[in-house]
């Protein structure tokens, strides 16, 4: 055996020879970058060059720059790593910062980019950069924003067309006044792709224009419009009232007579139009006591002796005339001249070649210069007196009477509408509540429409009632096209049953109304000869249908659309119909709110743009019609009148016994029910 100790084969590794290696300009390990580094050829040290290091040695130059990515101690290593203090570590290396000239390590600041100099040129002020796509110069901006701009699923959306061009405006201030602190409804945010897109409009709907038998123009029809709806409102209140034959004659506007014969322009019958006189006179001449009334009143009696003769009476007239105007015209006994504002014009002439077969000859003969064969010359003298009428004490006095007593008529309906509910809810408190029973499902559904009906027959007689207070008549309106649209008031028989229904609707013990209205049948309304039945309308035709057009075609004569007459609409659905062609046509359904956008209450800063003035008028032309067709269809009823009988002590809480008050299902009819005439 050898004396000389034989060396551990892990020593023999370690003792080479050792040579200087420049430093890599790539990242390495601390440990080579420290071998590397010529630390131990220092001048104070003895050493020779390729002499290795001691333990201690490389201890001290482990401590002098120390690793901050190793986080186990050398001590924690495994032994079989560590040859006479050799640290053996693993292929895998963490990177540290590169020395600097100085020997120092750099911090690593990884969130730290070098920023390009940015070049402005007056075709790009912002700055501008070499697109990766298309290899051109882009604006810094549109650059910056195709980089961020994230789409769904995290994908980046690299359109430069579909960016702003613009740099984005600052927002606003968060802080608001306190008067827009309030709750407002939430915004509805739409995708910037899709765009607003107008619906499709409605196509118009086909009108069925149908001409009214009358030859009469405007100013003519308005005329007798004027008469008619006085009456009804103050026939009661004429001295002697007008009995209830002559007002229903007053409901046609023309003749009600179907005989071809007869003129279309015909109006009421003589002893109807004797009756106005009449009564006119009479409350021309009631509540004056002076030389005016006197003749006023000769002129009644006169009246009355002279019969059914038009010539007479317009004889008589001319005499009340003159002798009206030589009283006014001279002082009165006091001293005080009598200003009587009380005349009249001349009857209106006969046309040539007026039919008069239906006058005898003896009723014809005159000294007048006016001959008087018809009723409707008297037009014009019957608008003087009732204009005369409306000065009078006596027709102010009911208009003011009026007003409490549609009060009164309010309250009524009220009361109606509270009892009504009031049965209601005993009613609905024994109803059968079983879900899966479509037989109690349909005796509750049926209940409830029963009920529905109630209150809207009691408002329904409401608005009948309330044409017998109104103050003045007006038509509903005018469309764009210059026609005029007419309802006229319902006849006094419905009026009288309205006002009774509520009254006995009102009462806490209700009986069966005896009143029935008046229902015209389908053939009556179709004849266009009642106009409270009816739309009527003054203007030119609208447009044809294709039908019609292809009807027309083969006439000689044609449809001429630019003339201007009277045209009807006498049902409820025609009535809808025209009012939606005023919407459709107009633009008015654009302006309401649809289910896609929600309403959007006006805001107090921003000022709100009123609509113009003839929008509004069209606006309110279409409710009207809508409305008046509600009511029409709920007049064509038979059983619009009735009333649910309503148990003795229903208005009582619970009667003594505690026993609960059963509500009866059985209708008091006004009129005779389509479905059970027995009622």
């Amino acid at each position: 055996m050898s004396s000389t100790p034989k060396t551990h084969p892990a020593i023999q590794r370690v003792n080479k020879a050792y040579v200087q290696v420049p430093v890599s300009p790539y990242s390495t390990s601390s440990v080579h970058r420290m071998l590397a580094t010529p630390i131990h050829v220092a001048a104070s040290n003895k050493l020779k060059e390729n002499t290795p290091l001691r333990p201690s040695h490389l201890a001290m130059s482990h401590s002098i720059i120390p690793s901050t990515s190793l986080k186990r101690k050398i001590s924690d290593r495994e032994p079989r790593l560590i040859f006479d203090g050799v640290v053996i570590t693993s292929a895998k290396k963490p990177k540290l910062s590169a020395p600097n000239d100085n020997g120092t390590l750099l911090k690593k600041n990884p969130s730290k980019v070098d920023i390009p100099v940015i070049e402005l040129t007056p075709e790009f002020p912002n700055g501008s950069v070499y697109c990766h796509q298309c290899n051109r110069k882009r604006d810094l901006v549109v650059a910056q924003a195709a980089g961020t701009f994230a789409i769904a699923g995290g994908a980046e959306k690299r359109k430069v067309w579909n960016l702003p061009m613009r740099p984005p405006k600052p927002k606003e201030a968060s802080s608001l006044p306190n008067d827009e602190k309030k709750a407002k409804p939430k915004d509805v945010k739409v995708p910037k792709t899709q765009e607003a897109v107008k619906p499709k409009p409605k196509p118009l709907p086909l009108l069925s224009w149908k001409s009214l038998p009358v030859v009469l123009t405007r100013d003519e029809a308005e005329d007798r419009i004027f008469i008619r709806e006085f009456l009804f409102r103050f026939g009661d209140y004429i001295e002697p009232p007008l009995a209830k034959t002559h007002l229903e004659e007053l409901e046609f506007i023309a003749s009600k007579r179907h005989d071809p014969e007869v003129d279309s322009s015909d109006w009421v019958s003589d002893q109807c139009l004797k009756a106005i006189l009449l009564g006119l006179l009479g409350i021309l001449a009631k509540g004056r006591d002076d030389v005016v009334s006197k003749a006023l009143k000769a002129a009644v009696k006169d009246l009355r002796a002279l019969g059914v003769n038009l010539n007479k009476t317009w004889s008589l007239f001319m005499a009340l005339r003159e002798n009206v105007a030589k009283h006014s015209s001279s002082p009165g006994s006091s001293g005080v001249e009598t200003v009587i504002p009380l005349t009249f014009p001349d009857p209106t002439k006969l046309p040539s070649g007026a039919i008069l077969a239906s006058r005898s000859l003896r009723s014809l003969q005159t000294d007048n210069e006016i001959v008087v064969a018809q009723s409707w010359q008297m037009i014009p003298i019957v608008l003087s007196l009732i204009h005369s009428a409306l000065e009078t004490s006596i027709i102010r006095a009911e208009i003011e009477q009026g007003g409490k007593d549609h009060k009164d008529v309010n309250r009524d309906a009220k009361e109606a509408v509270r009892l009504e509910n009031e049965r209601w809810e005993q009613e609905r408190s024994t109803m059968g509540k079983c879900a899966k029973d479509k037989t109690v499902q349909t005796e509750n559904r049926t209940k409830r429409a029963i009920h529905k009906d109630q209150i809207a027959d009691i408002e329904n007689a409401l608005k009948i009632v309330g044409s017998s207070f109104a103050t003045r008549f007006m038509p509903l309106g005018t469309d764009n096209e210059g026609r005029t649209y007419y309802a006229l008031s319902p006849g006094v028989a419905e009026r009288e049953a309205a006002l009774e229904y509520l009254s006995i609707a009102g009462s806490e013990k209700p009986l069966k109304p005896k009143k029935k209205g008046c229902v015209r049948s389908v053939p009556e309304r179709q004849s266009l000869r009642d106009w409270s039945w009816l739309i009527a309308v003054w203007g030119k035709r609208g447009p044809l249908t294709p039908a019609e057009v292809k009807a027309k075609m083969g006439e000689e004569d044609g449809l001429n659309i630019e003339k201007e007459q009277w045209w009807g609409f006498w049902g409820s659905d025609h009535i809808d119909k025209l009012a939606e062609y005023f919407s459709v046509k107009s633009g008015l359904e654009e302006d309401a709110p649809s289910a896609a956008e929600p309403f959007m209450p006006p805001s107090s800063s921003k000022p709100t743009v009123p609509k113009q003035p003839r929008t509004e008028q069209l606006k309110r032309l279409v409710t009207n019609l809508k409305n008046y067709s509600a009511l029409l269809q709920w007049r064509t009823r038979n059983d619009k009148y009735k009333l649910i009988k309503r148990a003795i002590d229903s208005l009582q809480a619970n009667s003594t016994s505690g026993s609960t008050t059963q509500v009866s299902d059985t209708v008091f009819a006004g009129s005779a029910s389509v479905d059970n005439p027995d009622i």
